[in-house]
């Protein structure tokens, strides 16, 4: 079980848990195909196909949250940013 400070009480923690992780390393399989497909683009310009569940209007939302991925992916060299703050992939 989940105790959060806000919110219900979770019953199947693991599982839920587990969903989350599955869901992250998805988005990051869309980050990765992105980068791949796009070449060197910024993270505005990646918003799109990695996130294409999420309404325009929310992009500058999804846009913090690429950018996780983004510095998680450069630091493990899958991914690499330029002088102009545009990524792509790792070669």
């Amino acid at each position: 079980m989940i105790y959060p400070a806000h919110g219900p009480v979770v019953p199947a923690g693991a599982d839920k848990l587990r969903g989350y992780l599955a869901h992250r390393l998805e988005r990051e399989e869309r980050v990765v195909r992105a980068l791949r497909e796009l070449g060197p683009a910024t993270a505005a310009q990646l918003v799109p196909p990695s996130y294409p569940d999420v309404q325009p209007e929310l992009h500058p939302l999804a846009e913090r949250s690429l950018l996780a991925h983004l510095g998680k992916l450069v630091k493990e060299g899958r991914a690499r940013v330029d002088e102009r703050g545009r990524y792509s992939a790792a070669a």
